[in-house]
């Protein structure tokens, strides 16, 4: 049996600010392939890590190769399959989903 249909994977996708954000600072930083690093006030820090960490440079379809499509060919095996996106308002779950026209989501594609 593959890893992905027996277990739940958690990610996590930072994205690039917008115009909004440019008066902000960037309180979310990748580490490394499974880290991240969220600064809550400016002397404390805290390392979270994940099955997988996408940074603001990440594509649409680096997402779906690695949390889409394995879920999608374990569907088409007969297991069940979930997709579960999880964030506050404006933290991009919509567009991670489904996307744009010229930038598909993970539905669109699945």
């Amino acid at each position: 049996m593959e890893d992905t249909v027996d277990k739940v994977k958690v990610y996590c996708r930072i994205r690039p600010c917008n115009k909004k954000d440019e008066t902000h600072a960037v309180c979310a930083k990748k580490l490394n392939k499974k880290s991240v690093r969220i600064k809550e006030v400016e002397y404390d820090c805290r390392d979270f890590t994940f099955d997988g960490v996408y940074g603001p440079e990440s594509t649409q379809e680096d997402i779906f190769k690695e949390c889409g499509e394995p879920i999608v060919k374990a569907v088409l095996r007969g297991y069940n399959g979930t997709i579960f996106a999880y964030g506050q308002t404006g933290s991009g779950k919509t567009y991670t989903m489904t996307g744009m026209p010229s930038e598909e989501g993970i539905i669109p594609r699945c």
